[in-house]
């Protein structure tokens, strides 16, 4: 009996061991199956991945890359002008790169697949934080920029955070600032160096036609002469005057490249003055027609 039951418990021992080891042989087997039987459907989404841009590129996956008519002219070329109907290839890689940068998108990489060029755009950077300089006026809170946080890190996105921070610093009696901005695409990082100037305590107007103290055009002035120089205030004194009608167009222009040995900045007005809109009459007579009248 005892042998027999050993040879039993071999037997199922051996039958264990086999399966066992066909386990890993039938998940191979199964593997096979399935991605033959699924291979069309992912060929097809391959292939709806893909995007045509012109005969010989195309780009892959991002649904927000898309290039206008213009931009495939540069890198598809234009079949309207002999010397624009093929481009050259490197010459079409540096625009795709500089059409990417403006969507957010700066480590593109190029395949080349029987003679076409697949695009793959790469990950969007976004904007992580902005640095300023720390001898910055206290009153330059970058945190009011929030908005441009987590938002794509574009030129153009450079450029207003930029033009924002000269606008605060103009508007707070800063009349001359400078600031430059680099970004870090691989960070996310926006570095800000800036050069406030000097801060002006009060304004000298000047124009080239010497009317300024004519209350006629000085009822407009929304600044103070005696006030710190604000930016938004010329602005606004411009759109008074032009609405009044009584000039064609006016600005201000800072004085920024003369020196200033005190607080006093000087700001020239200039003035266009258009047609005139006076009514003429003139009244005569002669022996021929009798009275004669004219008006213009």
């Amino acid at each position: 009996m005892k042998t027999n039951d050993g040879k039993r418990a071999n037997s199922f021992k051996g039958v264990f061991l086999c399966c066992f080891a066909a386990v890993p042989f039938l998940y191979a087997i199964l593997f096979l199956f399935f991605s033959f039987l699924f291979l069309p459907f992912a060929e097809a989404a391959s292939e709806k991945q893909l995007r045509h841009v012109c005969e010989a590129y195309s780009v892959v996956g991002k649904k927000d890359v898309h290039f206008s008519s213009e931009e495939k002219k540069l890198i598809c070329g234009d079949a309207s002008y002999e010397s624009w109907k093929k481009i050259p290839v490197n010459q079409a890689k540096f625009h795709i790169k500089t059409f990417l940068q403006q969507r957010g998108y700066f480590f593109p990489t190029f395949q080349e697949s029987e003679n076409k060029i697949i695009i793959f755009p790469g990950k969007k950077t976004f904007i992580k934080k902005i640095n300023v300089e720390d001898d910055a006026p206290p009153f330059l809170n970058i945190k009011k920029l929030r908005k441009a946080k987590n938002t794509p890190l574009t030129p153009q996105k450079l450029n207003y955070i930029q033009d924002w921070v000269v606008r605060e610093l103009k508007n707070n009696g800063y009349a001359c600032p400078k600031v430059s901005g680099a970004a870090y695409a691989e960070s996310g990082v926006v570095n800000l160096s800036l050069t406030p100037g000097k801060f002006f305590k009060s304004v000298k107007i000047e124009d080239q036609f010497k009317v300024f103290n004519k209350p006629v055009l000085r009822r407009f002035d929304a600044f103070g002469l005696d006030k710190p120089y604000q930016e938004n205030l010329f602005q606004l004194t411009k759109r008074r005057t032009e609405d009044s009608g009584i000039l064609e167009a006016t600005y201000f222009v800072s004085q920024c490249e003369a020196p200033h040995k005190t607080d006093e900045i000087t700001v020239e007005q200039k003035l266009i003055l258009g047609r005139p809109r006076l009514f003429r009459f003139g009244v005569g007579a002669n022996t021929e027609e009798y009275a004669l009248a004219k008006i213009s």
